[in-house]
């Protein structure tokens, strides 16, 4: 080969591994982060005549981090828990909490705009031993992220029953009630028999097409297993016989696997 050959050779393999490294290093970047910011064990009092509230069990806080992926809920069909278990051997995980209250979940934000990062709560119903100084926890959390948004809107009667089938998810005004909360006139609950995690934002418009004063008052959702509605709530400063509503929605909804691997003292390290 040619001093010239062979320089440009070298030159090949340095960039190729200058663009390899580059990559690992976007990659690593981009994997999600966690970091544990609260620990709390909490015990059923045996001291006669008190009374405290709350059940006993473990409640772990989980900070996590996925950079450019907004992070709407948990997957729990798709969440696995490893490991939950103290430095004396004590399974934790027998107990952790399952049916209505699932081992982990996402703490509530509703009517904020979806973030890149959260709040993750993991839960067991197990007590560590006497004397155990560490928890561990092993789990991968499978979180629904999304990206781009549209939107459309639809005419209904502002009755309980009417179909919004202009959205991502078939929804329906499950309760039209009247209401002096804060101004309104009227409470409005829109459900769905399906997450409305692909859901950003719904609006009411007045005649005139001009967005009503909603007033935002929470989200819910009821049932087991496969048979769940989901619910979010709105109060209207006025109850016309019939409204637009508009959904902002977003476009794609994946999957963002989200593993955590901690070993835990008192001091969160």
């Amino acid at each position: 080969m040619t001093a010239t050959g062979y320089d440009s050779a070298m030159r090949c393999t340095i960039s190729a591994a200058l663009i390899a490294l580059s990559t690992a290093s976007f990659v690593a970047a981009q994997a999600p982060q966690v970091e544990p910011i609260k620990l709390e064990v909490r015990r059923k009092p045996t001291l006669k005549g008190v009374d405290a509230f709350g059940e006993p069990g473990v409640t772990l806080e989980v900070a996590v981090r996925a950079p450019g992926k907004p992070l709407l809920s948990v997957d729990t069909e798709q969440s696995k828990l490893v490991r939950f278990r103290d430095d004396k051997g004590t399974d934790l995980a027998k107990g952790a909490s399952k049916g209505f209250f699932f081992w982990v979940s996402k703490r509530s934000s509703f009517g904020d705009a979806p973030k890149d990062a959260c709040v993750l709560e993991f839960q067991t119903k197990g007590l560590p031993a006497k004397g155990a100084g560490r928890i561990e926890l092993v789990a991968e959390v499978a979180m629904r992220s999304a990206s781009g948004t549209a939107s459309a809107q639809q005419e209904v009667k502002l009755k309980e029953g009417a179909k919004i089938s202009c959205g991502p998810v078939p929804m329906f005004l499950s309760s039209v009630d009247d209401s002096e909360f804060d101004g309104s006139e009227v409470t409005v609950q829109v459900s769905a028999k399906e997450p409305m995690d692909a859901v950003k934002e719904i609006e009411f418009l007045d005649a005139q097409g001009a967005p009503m004063k909603a007033e935002s008052m929470g989200s819910s959702s009821f049932g087991f297993g496969g048979k769940k509605t989901y619910s979010r709530a709105f109060g209207l400063p006025s109850r016309p016989k019939s409204l637009t509503v508009k959904v902002t929605y977003f476009r794609e909804v994946e999957t963002v696997q989200v593993p955590v691997k901690l070993s835990l003292g008192m001091g969160l390290q």
